[in-house]
């Protein structure tokens, strides 16, 4: 028995535009009103998802920032976690040594922050985030330590190669994940959406087989593998798609009403009609 829908947002829930569809946002209220809950599992800030919870009309536990914020149905932190300083310094003067290359933006608690601005700070906001604040250098943005995470924009090989030697530098004590085609993630060790989701459920008392989750993403392959019944989007990365159960039609073709029709939770004609 299905007792929870858990929803990435960019590429999943939000289409091209940003917006949940109509389709989309109607199917989710059926479900909800049969008693299965919704948690969002974004790699974003609680921010990013104001809007989509009133939309929604949600007041339950939400995964944020790739596992590292976990929210309770009050908005009260039950759960939080940082990269260890260390890490974060010298990460931050790599990257510093290559703003030719890369734009960089760092998470904490407070908001997002960078050392100068960039085009990938519309792409945040675009993307409901806050504006990240410029501090002007390194040494600066080490005030704003702890550091959750960091994300870096950029080519894809040369993201690639920027992960290998990431990894030479850090090896296991951090973790590395392309949350978009173009964005690399530096996040704690041992620390997922997938991780983020288990714990909320553990509060639930839901069990991961009593969990459908809905994701596009490398990020979300711990995600959909973890769930009972794991679905991957159509615009989905190759990755994602092998770790779903079921790959669904694309965000921008509704394709959260039709897995849902598909495995019998969506009673109210066939979106694929």
């Amino acid at each position: 028995m299905i007792k929870l829908i858990a929803l990435d947002l960019d590429g999943t829930l939000l289409n091209s535009d940003h917006q949940i569809s109509q389709t989309t946002l109607s199917a989710l209220k059926e479900v909800m009103a049969n008693g299965i809950q919704l948690m969002i599992a974004t790699g974003k800030t609680p921010f990013s998802a104001v809007e989509v919870k009133k939309e929604l009309g949600l007041q339950t536990w939400g995964v944020f920032s790739q596992g590292l914020t976990i929210l309770d149905q009050n908005d009260t932190i039950a759960y939080q976690n940082s990269l260890p300083d260390e890490i974060s310094r010298k990460a931050v003067q790599l990257l510093e040594a290559k703003t030719d290359a890369f734009d960089f933006v760092i998470y904490n608690i407070d908001g997002l922050f960078t050392i100068r601005p960039s085009s990938f700070d519309r792409f945040l906001t675009d993307h409901h985030e806050p504006y990240p604040i410029a501090t002007g250098s390194a040494d600066q943005l080490a005030n704003h330590l702890p550091f959750q995470k960091i994300l870096i924009k950029g080519e894809r090989p040369d993201l690639e190669q920027l992960k290998a030697d990431l990894i030479t530098h850090f090896g296991d004590l951090a973790h590395f994940v392309f949350s978009l085609e173009t964005v690399l993630e530096i996040v704690p060790a041992g620390s997922s959406k997938g991780d983020g989701v288990e714990r909320a459920l553990k509060r639930l008392g839901i069990t991961a087989e009593e969990m459908i989750a809905f994701g596009d993403g490398d990020n979300d392959i711990e995600f959909l593998s973890k769930a009972g019944t794991g679905i991957a989007m159509g615009n989905g990365t190759p990755a994602a798609k092998s770790a779903a159960d079921y790959v669904t039609l694309t965000n921008d073709q509704d394709g959260i009403p039709h897995a849902l029709y598909h495995f019998g939770l969506l009673k109210k004609g066939s979106p694929e009609n």
